[in-house]
C-alpha cells in the first residue's frame, strides 16, 4: 500500500492571482510496513513540518520529486537540502541546470519512462511538456494515482508559460497520450488545489472528462477549440520575438540557411527570392541582429480528401509553386524548418511551429503538410549540423512500404529524431515519397506529415498504403 498526505501551503482566497486563489500543494508519499520510505512532490512543504511527518510515520525520506522548476513549486528546496543533505532531488534532465544554478548538488535526471523505486513500489515519469519544456508528472499505475504538478488541475490545465518552453500544440499532445494511458478512475493529485471544485486533491480523471473543458475538448478532438481557449489563458506569457519576414531580410535568411542546413539543402539566394515573391510565408525567431530559426511555407488548393496520386511528386513542386491565393487555399506546405546549429534543444523549432500554426489558422487554413527527413534512413554525419547514426530497422520498414504496400510495424518509423519531433508537435504521418529530393542521408526519400489544426478526425491516419501500380 501507499499513503498520501496532502499538504497545502496557504488558504485559497476568493480573489487576487491565480496562486492566491489555488495554493501549492504538496505531497508525501509512504510505502512500507517494516523499513518505511517517503517521498516529497514538490517542495513547498516547511522542513521542520517535514521532519514532523516522517516522525510521526517512522519514515526515512528517499528523495524530493520536482514537476519542474516554477519558483512556486521549488520554494523550500534549499531548507530542505540543508535539514536533510544526503537526499536527492529528481527533476526532469531538462531542468538540471536551472536546479544546480540555485546551489543543488545532489541531482538525480529523470526521463520518461524511468521508474522510480519507493519501498520496492514502482513509479514512473513521465515526461509532460506543455505547460513548461521540463515538467513531468510522477505515475502510480497499480494504484490509479497520477500526481501532474501543472500539467493538469482540477477543472483546468496550466497556462503555457512560453518564456519556460511552454507549446500549445506540445500541451495538446501530451493530454492526448495522457488520456490514452490512463484508467478513468485514475486520481490526479495537481501541484494546486482548484478554485472550480473548493476542495483538495484528488480530483478523478473520469469527473475531469466532464467539467474539465480542456481535457473535453482533447478527447472530442477540437485542437482549435483547445489551442484558443490555453491561448487566451497564457497571454500573459506572449512572446514578441516571432515576425513575417520579407525581402529585405534576404542577407539575413541566407546566413541562416548556411548554419541550419547541411550544404546539399541549402536554398539559393536566387530560390528564397523566388519564394517570397511567389506569395509564401516566412516566419523567424530572434531579433533584428541575429535569427535563431525560421520556418517557409506556401498554401495550395490541394486537400487530404484529393489523395496521395493528386500531391505534389517532388520537393520542386512541393516548395517552388506560387502560394494560392486565399479563397482557393486549403492546405498549408511547410517546406523548410531550420534552426541554427547553436540554438537547438532550445524549444526552438516547436516554437517555430506554434507561431506558424497561429499565422496559417489566422488565414482561413486549417490542414497542414510537412515533408520529414528522415537521416536515420542511411545515417548522417555533418559535424555540428547533425549527427544521426543509421537505422537498420528504420530503413527496413520504410523499404517494406514500397516493397509489401503496408507499413508493418509504424512504431519503429519513431526512430528517427525528425520524425519523432514532428509526431510531438502533433503530425502524424501520411504517405511516403521516393526520389522526392535530392538527400542522400535520407535516401532521397521524405515522409510526407499531415495535421489538421482545428480537428482529429483526419489526424489519427495510418500511412498511406501505397499503390504499386502508381
Amino acid at each position: 500500500m501507499i499513503d498520501v498526505k496532502v499538504f497545502q501551503k496557504n488558504k485559497a482566497l476568493p480573489q487576487g492571482g491565480f496562486i492566491e486563489r489555488n495554493p501549492n500543494v504538496s505531497y508525501l508519499l509512504t510505502a512500507g510496513s517494516v523499513n518505511r520510505e517517503s517521498l516529497l512532490v514538490d517542495a513547498n512543504l516547511q522542513p521542520e513540518q517535514l521532519e514532523q511527518e516522517l516522525n510521526k510515520t517512522q519514515s526515512t525520506l528517499k528523495g524530493v520529486v520536482l514537476t519542474h522548476i516554477h519558483g512556486d513549486h521549488i520554494a523550500e528546496v534549499k531548507a530542505v537540502a540543508r535539514m536533510f543533505p544526503f537526499i536527492k532531488f529528481y527533476v526532469n534532465s531538462r531542468s538540471s541546470q536551472a536546479l544546480e544554478s540555485v546551489g543543488l548538488k545532489n541531482v538525480g535526471l529523470l526521463e520518461d519512462g524511468q521508474i522510480v523505486l519507493l519501498e520496492k513500489l514502482e513509479l514512473v515519469s513521465l515526461f509532460t511538456p506543455g505547460h513548461t519544456h521540463d515538467s513531468l508528472s510522477l505515475w502510480f499505475p497499480k494504484y490509479k494515482i497520477l500526481f501532474t504538478g501543472d500539467t493538469l488541475f482540477g477543472g483546468s490545465i496550466g497556462c503555457c508559460d512560453y518564456f519556460n518552453g511552454g507549446n500549445r500544440n506540445i500541451f495538446y499532445s501530451t493530454l492526448q497520450n495522457l488520456l490514452q494511458r490512463l484508467n478513468p478512475e485514475t486520481g490526479i493529485y495537481p501541484g494546486h488545489y482548484s478554485e472550480h471544485y473548493h476542495s483538495s486533491p484528488p480530483y478523478i480523471l473520469s469527473g475531469e472528462l466532464v467539467r474539465n473543458p480542456y481535457l473535453v475538448s482533447v478527447s472530442k478532438g477540437k485542437r482549435g477549440d483547445f489551442d484558443r481557449a490555453l491561448k487566451e489563458f497564457s497571454v500573459e506569457f506572449e512572446r514578441n520575438d516571432h515576425f513575417l519576414l520579407s525581402e529585405s531580410d534576404i542577407n539575413r535568411i541566407c546566413e541562416l540557411e548556411k548554419e541550419a542546413w547541411i550544404p546539399e539543402l541549402r536554398a539559393s539566394k536566387e530560390t528564397i527570392l523566388k519564394r517570397l515573391r511567389s506569395g509564401h510565408k516566412m516566419l523567424a525567431l530572434g531579433n533584428e541582429n541575429k535569427l535563431s530559426g525560421i520556418i517557409s511555407w506556401r498554401y495550395d488548393s490541394f486537400s487530404i480528401k484529393d489523395g496521395p496520386s493528386k500531391f505534389p511528386q517532388d520537393f520542386k513542386e512541393f516548395s517552388l509553386k506560387k502560394s494560392a491565393p486565399k479563397p482557393k487555399a486549403r492546405s498549408a506546405f511547410i517546406y523548410n524548418l531550420g534552426v541554427r546549429a547553436s540554438a537547438r534543444k532550445q524549444g526552438v523549432g516547436s516554437s517555430l511551429l506554434q507561431w506558424a500554426f497561429e499565422t496559417i489558422r489566422n488565414d482561413g487554413i486549417e490542414q497542414v503538410f510537412v515533408d520529414s527527413r528522415i537521416p536515420s534512413y542511411k545515417g548522417s554525419k555533418y559535424g555540428e549540423f547533425e549527427n544521426v547514426s543509421p537505422a537498420n530497422e528504420f530503413a527496413e520498414t520504410v523499404n517494406s512500404y514500397f516493397s509489401q504496400s503496408i507499413i508493418s510495424e509504424k512504431d519503429k518509423l519513431l526512430v528517427d529524431p525528425i520524425l519523432r519531433f514532428y509526431t510531438a508537435n502533433g503530425f502524424r504521418p501520411w504517405l511516403i515519397k521516393n526520389e522526392f529530393i535530392r538527400d542522400e542521408s535520407s535516401g532521397n526519400k521524405r515522409i510526407i506529415c499531415y495535421i489538421n489544426l482545428e480537428q482529429d478526425e483526419d489526424v489519427r491516419l495510418k500511412v498511406y498504403v501505397h499503390d504499386l501500380n502508381q
